[in-house]
């Protein structure tokens, strides 16, 4: 019986970073495309936080420090993803 999974193919599945707590992006096949999701990754993080500080104001001090880690994170995630494409910017 095959898994229900949202990326069928095998070729993309990597099952192993499933393991390790990853989590599996089936359709990246360059180094350029990853940072790219990385940099995406981030900043809905980013953002996610920021509504919870929102919604929990007596902790939205750590949310908004929490929120603010990613948003950096996430220029740099795209700095490297516009290096690797060969763009100046971020």
């Amino acid at each position: 019986m095959k898994d229900d999974r949202t990326c069928r193919s095998e070729q993309y599945w990597d099952e192993e970073v499933e393991r390790l707590g990853g989590h599996a992006r089936p359709f990246v096949i360059s180094g350029a495309d990853a940072k790219l999701l990385d940099a995406i990754d981030h900043a809905i993080s980013a953002g996610a936080c920021r509504v919870a500080a929102r919604m929990n104001p007596q902790s939205a001090a750590t949310w908004n420090a929490v929120a603010e880690a990613k948003r950096r994170e996430a220029k740099k995630a795209l700095a490297a993803y516009l290096k690797s494409v060969g763009r100046r910017g971020a």
